[in-house]
């Protein structure tokens, strides 16, 4: 099945999966929070069950060109970046 299961506060769309090719929308749930975390987050994608030895995998527009099984397994770290518009609590 091809899905995304976001955890620890993050937000997953998977907007294209064709053979070999997965494209995915990354994003930080917690910017939308009553008291925003709004600050980079590194995040560690993981994937699970799929049937082919190698992908090319595009996160948020960053592409990860013949990626091996094993690796997607073990996960790609991606970095997103500072929310806009953060403010600084005194």
């Amino acid at each position: 099945t091809e899905r995304a299961v976001p955890i620890d506060g993050a937000s997953a769309q998977i907007t294209a999966w064709q053979d070999d090719r997965i494209t995915m929308k990354i994003g930080n749930a917690l910017a939308e929070l009553p008291y925003p975390y709004l600050d980079a987050r590194k995040l560690t994608v993981k994937f699970g069950h799929l049937p082919l030895d190698r992908y090319t995998v595009v996160i948020n527009g960053q592409e990860f060109k013949d990626i091996a099984r094993q690796q997607l397994t073990s996960g790609v770290e991606i970095t997103l970046p500072e929310v806009d518009g953060k403010t600084l609590e005194p």
